[in-house]
């Protein structure tokens, strides 16, 4: 395309972005959400929940109050129950016969400690208690002692023996009358435990006075801490905490948390003054919302534990209220989480619709761009009814012109593309291809073989690498396990990800080294076990060239015309470390010269030149292909004065189009000799694909540049052509629509035709009976008239002559009443035809009518219809089209269907379906159709009878009566030698404004 001429798809100027059909499809998207979140709020917070968010709360309080109490409940009963059982056990401890004879004995003793002790070893009391203490581990001690003195008679500790366990003032108390059993609780030493002692009295059956007293310790962290945890499991919580308080209000068992102070062991000072407290061990219960003794607010169910009528403890089962109001918080997270998430799915609804909506457009616009651009190949690809593509394919009309000038030019630049690109692929493998290492392994995943391409790859002989584990020896140390899972499913079901698949892998050399890889592993059996044989390729320097090459095609990429081929040779000469690098293209001149399109020399870019080509390594080059001097190059060619000074080496390639004809040359030259391992073959056939692709490019625009000049003059004489084309076209459509209009209403007239010509036949008979009456009776008034003149009238004649005139005057009342009712009936089906008003009528009645001007077309043949009604049906729509419709499909039937066949049968059922449909059902039992009729049935114009009266409008008029003026559908079944039936849905009140809609 010319650049120099307007170009007409280019837009004039760029729209904003706001005014976008995308912009505003998004817009109204957003608005939409943003009401309907708005709406769901307002219904949520004040619809949905009446007390708001404070209701919401107050109802998790007091649930979360409702399990605490049950908590606490369970657990007052608990520890009820594990008091009572150790006031039950020491009872049964203290009434046994061994303690009571041990007291009695102790008041005949000496009561010296080593005396008692060495009675108690030889007593079997001693054995009683130490079973007891071994038995019930919750035991911290156990002492009987003697009423009187106070002293230690037994115990399970012996160092206690013989000591004093209480002052005078507290004896007499714990052995008062009365007073059979005392429960005590105090802090041991250290405050990091609180001891439950139970004093039990002796009492000597034989005089019922008080021996002694059977006491123990109870250490009441450990024996109760493991049921109080028990209790936190049901409050499913990670804050809950069961409190114990004794009457001063210190804590019976250590709190979860630290105290104010810092400390957090049970007894001594420890004495919790919150409100919770105070109220449990003054003997409330309840529940409540109060800070605890840490200050933080929480929920609480309190209960008072009674252990003995002087001694009862305050129960606390608490949560913290931030823990129970955390299902709320999530409730909150969750809603906006929702929210974000409603927003992101309208955003993207709108964006996909809005791109469902524009991309009609922007797909015209790009093949708009892309035509401008040269690519006469493109189409819009744009489907469908709609206005943009009939566009497009006026669009597509218009380039499919232009292009087929293109065509076979196009298709030599396809072939010449795809041939270098398959050179290039070729010198690339070629230039990077390497010995693959072959290696097969066990099913443990050992190394069976190891061939001498592996030894060169991974350094490894072949000795060092046999027996060895394969993934371990190999494989980086973070892809070890999933390399070794991967082979035991392979090995445990003949599947895996890389069977018969080439996947990139990194790989570890003996070195250490990290190289790339190219694996690929093949399945084989040996005696009945799997194992594996990989092929493994260095694609290390592969990689490291194709990266070389990805940079040097993003140089060329933003290079053009003579930049492209200075950017060529530039990267040419840095790539195989020439000093100098040239491209150039052959001028068939006389004699034959290079003219150089880059060049790059020691000192940087230099200007284009022409150089002469005989006599010169590039002439050689051009006759027998890619030509190589390693040293002394100007010894070989001393008349080629454009060799540069110094210049030892020389290497070239000619560049041919896609005939292989040559049409330039690239050459590289360096000062030093090239070293024996140093092969530049491959780079510059490479450079030489390159470059000769972007020089035969660069021909064929000129060839193409002076094409479409061409081209362009004979688009317009096409383009005024095409105008008189589709003027023509235009008044021919015109011509024959108005020829299709002209059929229709003959076809119609016809058949009214038809209709005068069946009432006529019916007409003819009672009034041709009526006229051969009144000719009788006109005699007969003859008759009486000359016997009037002649005298001989008489009462006889008189009479005779009246029931003459009756009997005439009946029948002709009757023939004229048939005849006026064909009449009637021909006037209602006329008009309704000719005139199309609508009216309401009843279905019965007019399908009646019809039948009735039909009556004489039917007579004259072995068919009958048969008509079934359900119920008075009244239609609020056009009886006329209707009664066409019912004439159309009954001769239809008669010249169609029943062709050749006698006694058959057409039947007409109509039922009314909801308040506002009826279904009309016209069947017969004719020859049917084939499915090519079936699907034409309804094109206009089409007729199995062509020539034989057929004019393949009657049911063409059907289906745009019915689809059109009546607004509603007609359906087809039929199956040859089975029938015919047609289904019509029709509205019980037509549409006002129904446009019939012709069948294509």
């Amino acid at each position: 395309m010319d650049p120099l001429r307007p170009n007409p798809f280019r837009a004039k100027d760029k729209t904003a972005w706001w005014r976008t059909i995308s912009a505003r499809i998004v817009l109204l998207f957003a608005s939409l959400f943003l009401i309907v979140m708005i709406l769901i709020q307002s219904v949520g917070l004040y619809g949905l929940q009446p007390a708001g968010v404070h209701g919401w709360i107050h109802q998790l309080t007091e649930e979360e109050l409702h399990k605490l109490s049950a908590a606490a409940d369970a657990s007052k009963a608990g520890i009820e129950t594990w008091i009572r059982e150790r006031r039950n056990d020491l009872l049964v401890f203290a009434k046994q016969p061994g303690i009571v004879e041990h007291l009695r004995q102790f008041r005949t003793r000496d009561r010296t400690p080593a005396t008692l002790r060495k009675a108690n070893e030889d007593d079997s009391v001693a054995e009683y208690l130490a079973l007891i203490h071994d038995t019930f581990g919750g035991y911290e001690s156990i002492l009987l002692i003697d009423a009187r003195s106070g002293i230690v008679v037994a115990a399970s500790e012996s160092e206690r023996i013989g000591t004093t366990a209480f002052d005078a003032a507290t004896l007499p108390i714990l052995t008062a009358s009365g007073a059979e059993e005392t429960l005590a609780i105090n802090a041991s030493e250290g405050r990091s435990r609180t001891i439950l002692r139970i004093f039990r009295q002796v009492i000597d059956p034989r005089s019922d006075a008080v021996l002694g007293l059977f006491v123990v310790a109870i250490d009441l962290e450990g024996e109760l801490r493991n049921h109080i945890d028990g209790m936190l499991s049901e409050l499913r919580g990670t804050s809950g905490e069961v409190l114990l308080y004794d009457a001063s209000g210190r804590f019976v068992l250590q709190p979860r948390y630290p105290l104010a102070d810092g400390n957090g062991a049970a007894g001594a000072a420890n004495i919790d003054e919150s409100r919770i407290a105070s109220l449990a061990v003054r003997g409330g219960e309840g529940q409540i919302a109060a800070p605890d003794y840490r200050g933080e607010p929480v929920l609480a169910a309190y209960r008072y534990v009674r252990m003995s009528p002087e001694v009862g403890w305050g129960l606390v089962v608490k949560k913290d209220e931030s823990e129970v109001l955390e299902a709320l918080r999530e409730h909150n997270r969750t809603t906006i989480l929702l929210t974000v998430a409603g927003i992101v799915a309208f955003l993207a609804t709108a964006i996909f619709s809005a791109r469902g909506i524009t991309r009609p457009i922007r797909r015209l616009i790009w093949a708009a761009r892309r035509i401008e651009a040269g690519d006469l190949s493109t189409r819009a690809g744009v489907r469908g009814n709609s206005e943009i593509a009939d566009l497009a394919q006026t669009f597509n009309a218009m380039v499919e012109r232009v292009s087929e000038w293109h065509e076979a030019l196009d298709t030599q630049v396809r072939q010449q593309t795809r041939r270098i690109l398959e050179q290039e692929g070729t010198l690339v493998a070629y230039s990077q291809a390497t010995n693959d290492a072959i290696i097969t392994i066990d099913e443990n995943g050992q190394i069976v073989t190891w061939n001498p391409a592996a030894e060169r790859t991974f350094g490894y002989s072949a000795d060092e690498a046999i027996g060895r584990d394969l993934h371990r020896l190999l494989a980086p140390s973070q892809l070890v396990s999933k390399a070794e899972s991967s082979f035991r499913n392979y090995i445990a079901t003949g599947t895996g990800p890389t069977l018969n698949r080439v996947r990139e892998l990194p790989a570890l050399t003996r070195s250490g080294k990290t190289i790339a890889v190219e694996l690929t592993v093949s399945p084989i059996q040996v005696d009945g076990k799997r194992r594996a044989i990989g092929t493994l390729r260095d694609i290390t320097e592969r990689k490291r060239f194709d990266n070389s090459m990805r940079v040097l095609g993003e140089r060329l990429a933003v290079s053009a015309g003579e930049d492209y081929f200075r950017s060529l040779a530039a990267a040419l000469a840095e790539a195989v470390g020439a000093d100098s690098a040239m491209v150039g293209e052959l001028l068939q001149d006389q004699p034959p010269q290079i003219s150089t399109l880059g060049r790059m020399t020691q000192t940087g870019l230099a200007e284009n030149c022409k150089m002469k080509l005989i006599g010169t390594p590039g002439e050689q080059t051009l006759v027998d292909g890619y030509l190589c001097f390693r040293d002394r190059v100007r010894e070989v060619f001393p008349q080629d004065h454009d060799l540069t000074e110094g210049i030892s080496a020389w290497a070239g390639q000619p560049l041919v189009d896609q005939t292989g004809r040559p049409i330039g040359l690239i050459s590289a030259q360096w000062r030093e000799s090239l070293a024996d391992g140093f092969q530049p073959a491959a780079m510059l056939k490479l450079f030489a694909s390159r470059a000769g692709a972007e020089l035969e490019r660069l021909l064929a625009q000129r060839e193409l540049a002076h094409t479409l000049g061409m081209l362009e003059q004979r688009v317009a004489e096409r383009t005024q052509e095409l105008t008189r084309t589709n003027s023509d076209l235009e008044t021919t459509v015109a011509i024959l629509t108005e020829a299709k209009r002209e059929l229709v209403e003959s076809e119609k007239l016809a058949s009214l035709g038809r209709l005068v010509a069946g009432v006529a036949h019916e007409l003819n008979t009672p009034i041709g009976n009526s006229l051969t009456v009144s000719t009788s009776l006109s005699e007969k008034i003859d008759q009486f008239r000359r016997a009037i003149a002649g005298g001989t009238v008489r009462r006889s004649t008189l009479n005779e002559l009246a029931d003459d005139l009756d009997h005439g005057a009946r029948l002709l009342a009757s023939g004229l009443g048939q005849a006026a009712e064909l009449i009637h009936g021909f006037k209602q089906v006329a008009v309704d035809q000719t005139s199309s008003q609508r009216r309401s009528f009843d279905l019965r009645t007019v399908i009646d009518e019809v039948m009735a001007t039909l009556h004489p077309r039917l007579k004259k043949t072995t068919h009958r219809i048969v008509i079934v009604v359900d119920g008075e049906i009244t239609l609020d729509s056009y009886p006329g089209p209707f009664g066409q419709i019912v004439t159309n499909l009954v001769e239809n039937a008669l010249v169609h269907a029943f062709d050749g066949l006698d006694n058959r049968t057409m039947r007409i059922a109509a039922r009314q379906r909801g308040t506002t449909t009826v279904e009309i059902e016209v069947s017969d039992d004719g020859c049917g159709m084939s499915a090519e009729v079936r699907e034409r049935v309804f094109d206009p114009f089409f007729t199995t009878r062509l020539g034989r009266g057929g004019s393949g409008l009657g049911m063409n008029i059907v289906y745009n009566i019915v689809t059109g003026i009546l607004g509603g559908k007609i359906a087809l079944q039929s199956v040859p030698g089975a029938g015919t039936t047609y289904l019509l849905t029709l509205p019980l009140t037509a549409p006002s404004n129904a446009v019939p809609a012709e069948k294509p």
